[in-house]
């Protein structure tokens, strides 16, 4: 059965309450924070820190006050859990807290197309730059078709996550997960058959 929220979340949406989104916004007056999409709005985190989000699970950390997804990534399992257990709650529609509460909604909830949003997580997109600039190095190598390989599966992987974070953080499309899939699998596909003809080379010199 469908989870029910207070907030009217069109059938079409790809952010109903079962799927909570986490990512990096702005609004026009503020610092970059933690927040949740649900429907046409985000939900901030940050405003919602010290009364909701203090269980040992978050070990006495802001982490939605922060600009990146970083912290709050780095505390594991059990506080993303409960993280969206908490959600859910909250945004349920037989939940008061802010159903019923007019004063704390107009400071929490902010309109999705008035914000911007931000690079959520800094390291993986750094591990990913790294990675390109791997495989752009192989082909300064005598091996040039293996290189072509690795360089393609590279640009591939990069194109699969940056699609599947367009469509969790700024805006769904549709077949995104077809979409997202064939690219990653294609890209694992270039950069093993470009390793395996890398090391074939080695081996027979």
């Amino acid at each position: 059965m469908p989870l029910r929220s207070f907030i009217e979340v069109s059938p079409d949406s790809h952010f109903p309450l079962e799927n909570l989104p986490f990512g990096i916004f702005q609004p026009r007056q503020g610092n970059p924070r933690v927040g949740v999409a649900i429907g046409d709005l985000i939900l901030d985190l940050s405003a919602l820190e010290l009364g909701h989000f203090r269980s040992p699970e978050f070990q006495n950390q802001k982490v939605f006050s922060q600009d990146s997804l970083n912290s709050f990534l780095a505390l594991g399992r059990s506080a993303w859990r409960k993280t969206r257990d908490t959600l859910q709650h909250l945004l349920s529609a037989d939940t008061p807290t802010l159903r019923d509460d007019a004063r704390l909604r107009e400071n929490v909830f902010h309109v999705q197309k008035d914000v911007a949003m931000k690079l959520p997580v800094r390291i993986y997109g750094v591990v990913l730059s790294f990675m390109v600039m791997l495989a752009m190095h192989t082909m300064l190598g005598k091996n040039k078709r293996a290189a072509v390989w690795m360089m393609t599966g590279a640009i591939l992987f990069v194109a699969s996550d940056s699609l599947l974070a367009f469509n969790k953080f700024f805006s769904a499309f549709n077949y995104s997960g077809l979409i997202v899939m064939l690219t990653y699998g294609l890209a694992q596909l270039f950069i093993t058959e470009g390793a395996v003809r890398y090391i074939d080379a080695e081996k027979s010199k």
